[in-house]
């Protein structure tokens, strides 16, 4: 299962909400795609690199990653560090019954081929920005006037131009535009 979508639409919550459902009868995980963004050297705080456009990522690995899964074959999965904007290591990654994989590209036709079933969630850009500043700022470190600025720049043009046109993929779309997730 491929659940995709924009930054902060509910992607994570949807994931564990279906892996406490269906953990009571069979083994689920979650594989989430951030671990596949590529290292990126030289950045300090104030940063123009486009964390959000496909390139970032190495989608082909996640690709086969993924394919090795829907046949339970273990893997080492990448680990990523926000702060180093850098992979700090790989973990063994051995697939359930239910693999649940989540990111930003996770509809991208490149990844998207590789599930039975494909969710987009769909989350108003208003609440989108509020999740997003709060979790850039508590969790990666960053200044408000950072999170604002990649914001503007990079997460909303490439939402229009890369994650919005991914929703064409998805066999069911979650609304989760509020501020209490699949309330």
């Amino acid at each position: 299962m491929l659940i995709g979508g924009p930054t902060c639409s509910g992607k994570d919550t949807a994931a564990r909400s279906l892996i406490k459902h269906y953990s009571m009868h069979l083994r689920c995980n979650e594989l989430g795609l951030d671990g596949y963004y590529n290292t990126v050297r030289g950045l300090g705080e104030e940063f123009d690199y486009n964390f959000d456009h496909p390139d970032s990522m190495d989608l082909r690995l996640a690709s086969r990653h993924l394919r090795a899964a829907s046949r339970g074959v273990a893997f080492r999965k990448p680990v990523y560090d926000f702060s180093t904007h850098s992979r700090s290591g790989y973990e063994c990654f051995v697939p359930g019954k239910l693999v649940i994989a989540t990111g930003l590209h996770a509809l991208n036709p490149i990844v998207a081929g590789n599930a039975d079933l494909r969710i987009y969630t769909h989350c108003s850009e208003e609440e989108m920005f509020r999740r997003r500043m709060a979790r850039d700022t508590k969790e990666r470190g960053r200044t408000p006037a950072s999170v604002e600025h990649q914001w503007k720049t990079t997460v909303i043009p490439m939402n229009n131009a890369f994650v919005k046109p991914t929703r064409r993929y998805a066999d069911l779309v979650l609304d989760n535009s509020s501020s209490h997730p699949f309330a």
